[in-house]
């Protein structure tokens, strides 16, 4: 999704799994979105934003699930770890769509 960011004129910093996102965290990194995978290595993406929402610097920055999974039970999860929007992998307009939306309406939170 790196590429499709990029090209659509945001700055993307990537990380490889959930253990480096939250380094990220620890190293006081800002930024005004986080789009996670739900299926990471080590690390889910719920339990990703559940650490992310626990924390100060990143409780109110807006986050977006990203999964191949488009179960409602799976979208429900999403929901109940605080995600923002839950976009289905390989779904590039809707991803953009969604990530303008809550960049518009600031989150969440």
């Amino acid at each position: 999704m790196s590429p499709l960011l990029s090209a659509a004129d945001y700055q993307v910093t990537t990380a490889e799994d959930g253990g480096e996102a939250l380094r990220l965290m620890e190293e006081s990194k800002d930024f005004d979105i986080i789009v996670s995978d739900i299926d990471m290595p080590g690390m889910t993406g719920y339990e990703l934003a559940a650490t992310a929402r626990r924390s100060e610097r990143w409780r109110g920055t807006p986050m977006l699930a990203l999964s191949a999974m488009s179960d409602p039970r799976e979208i429900e999860k999403g929901r109940a770890v605080d995600f923002d929007d839950y976009v289905v992998k390989f779904d590039r307009e809707t991803l953009l769509n969604a990530m303008s939306q809550v960049l518009a309406a600031g989150g969440s939170r």
